[in-house]
């Protein structure tokens, strides 16, 4: 078994845009797809990404972002998927 000396966690997310029908201005909803994980060992970095999802938006380009892991706090009324507009 490998010992990893250090691991670094990534969620990946796809820019959704839309319009907000309040002022009608352009804004743009993150939709977690997966998570890109890198672990550092005494033999190299190790780089692995696991998707959960694969956007089928039409408007999709193929691009997802990367930002740095914080686990989503359920009791947190901030970004649910019921705020998606479709």
């Amino acid at each position: 078994m490998e010992h990893v000396l250090d691991k670094r966690v990534f969620n990946i997310a796809y820019g959704k845009k839309y319009q907000s029908s309040s002022d009608h201005s352009d804004k743009k909803v993150w939709i977690a797809v997966g998570r890109l994980t890198i672990e550092e060992s005494k033999y190299g970095e190790r780089i692995s990404i696991r998707l959960d999802a694969i956007p089928t938006d039409p408007a999709f380009t193929g691009l997802l972002s990367v930002f740095p892991y914080e686990p989503r706090n359920v009791s947190s009324p901030s970004t649910t998927e019921d705020d998606i507009p479709f």
